[in-house]
């Protein structure tokens, strides 16, 4: 996938609904009633399984199962601690800005690597990849570093990478600031749903993290059908396609 600075397009289950009003209108104009009937019946059952919980519960548990409580039991003498962002958001209605609610597991489990390396008289360095708020690399400007060194890392230990937004591009220009850097260790941090994309990305380019997941999300099971719910798959699935894209992609050549 092309690096751009734009974020990646997003699928929301939103668009499928409407892909389905269109084709059982269309199956009506046409008058094929059994057709429009046979479509509209099974998009509603699907909608009904999403937003009941039992297919965004799957999705969730495929992307994030591999990785659900695996801890790193080792340290090397240097290590480095990508952690992925989530952009900022403005807070009410002034101008300060502070990371999405996404990103806050990302920020304490990030903290949490640091100072367990740092206990063991380890070194250890954080690149900051996905904040917004950060200039041209100004460690001093970022939402994400002002708050982890709130938390206790140095920030001498913190890099700021501000230039990409969507994943891809991310896993591409980590890649190119690791290149100069010296480790023996190298841990990738973000949300259970995105950390396989994540990974698959940064392996991608050569890079082979121990991939740590922030947090684990699953989907209530509800006899009556739930919003939240169409969230979750529309997250899951974004995943699923970014990888998807990435395996065809490098299929054609295109990333290259």
């Amino acid at each position: 996938m092309r690096t751009t600075t734009k974020q990646a397009g997003f699928c929301s289950t939103s668009l499928f609904v409407g892909i389905a009003v269109l084709a059982v209108s269309g199956l009506l104009i046409f008058h094929y009633p059994v057709f429009a009937v046979l479509v509209g019946g099974f998009a509603g059952i699907m909608l009904l399984l999403v937003m009941c919980g039992p297919i965004p519960r799957i999705l969730a548990r495929k992307l994030q199962d591999q990785y659900f409580q695996v801890e790193p039991n080792n340290f090397g003498t240097n290590n480095v601690i990508v952690m992925f962002g989530d952009f900022t958001v403005k807070a009410g209605r002034g101008e300060s800005q502070i990371p999405s609610v996404f990103a806050y597991s990302r920020i304490n489990k990030t903290v949490e690597l640091y100072r367990a390396a740092k206990n063991i008289g380890a070194q250890c360095r954080v690149l900051v990849a996905g904040d917004d708020t950060a200039g041209l690399g100004s460690t001093a400007a970022s939402v994400y570093a002002r708050r982890i060194v709130a938390l206790g890392v140095e920030s001498e230990d913190i890099t700021v990478e501000p230039a990409a937004f969507n994943s891809y591009a991310h896993a591409k220009i980590a890649h190119e600031i690791l290149s100069a850097w010296r480790y023996d260790r190298l841990f990738l941090v973000t949300s259970g749903l995105h950390l396989w994309r994540a990974a698959v990305y940064f392996e991608n380019f050569g890079l082979k993290p121990k991939a740590v997941a922030s947090d684990y999300t699953t989907a209530p099971l509800s006899f009556v059908p739930i919003s939240y719910n169409l969230l979750l798959t529309d997250i899951a699935v974004h995943q699923w396609i970014g990888v998807i894209r990435l395996t065809i992609y490098n299929r054609l050549g295109w990333n290259k």
